[in-house]
């Protein structure tokens, strides 16, 4: 099982994706996210308690939605949501982020290759989701609603 944990480390560690998005980066994105999902290498809790509705506490117009691997977002004057697959790793797997000297912290990054962003998870639990947004470091407030 160690092996197999290292081989997804070593590949996330290789993984890169451009500002300019690419499609080929993108695949592989998916690719890794479609590992995560057959193997179970995510923490079950923090993949388990990002699953579903969340409701920005001071912008009420602003909600998340984690749907097994695609992360939503919808905010006031957007007619649709906007989405995207995501990765929960130990580190920001996004291009814009590499050369972050954050720790490395089990499974508390979440990486949007498409996008090119990335969010720490400062706090999860059954009610209440923290992000900070590591592009700038403002902290993102959420609620889950049903």
């Amino acid at each position: 099982m160690n092996s197999k944990l290292a081989l997804i480390a070593l590949s996330f560690l290789a993984f890169s994706c451009s500002s300019n998005v690419d499609k080929s980066k993108e695949t592989d994105l998916n690719q890794e996210v479609a590992t995560q999902k057959d193997t179970v290498q995510v923490n079950p809790s923090t993949y388990d308690l990002l699953q579903g509705k969340w409701q920005h506490t001071e912008d009420k117009t602003n909600f998340l939605v984690f749907d097994k691997f695609i992360r939503k977002e919808m905010s006031a004057g957007m007619t649709e949501w906007d989405e995207e697959t995501y990765a929960i790793s130990d580190h920001c797997l996004n291009e814009a982020d590499k050369e972050s000297v954050a720790e490395p912290e089990k499974d508390l990054y979440i990486s949007c290759a498409e996008s090119d962003l990335c969010w720490y998870i400062a706090r999860l639990d059954a009610d209440n989701l923290e992000l900070t947004y590591m592009g700038r470091g403002n902290t993102l407030k959420y609620i889950r609603v049903k």
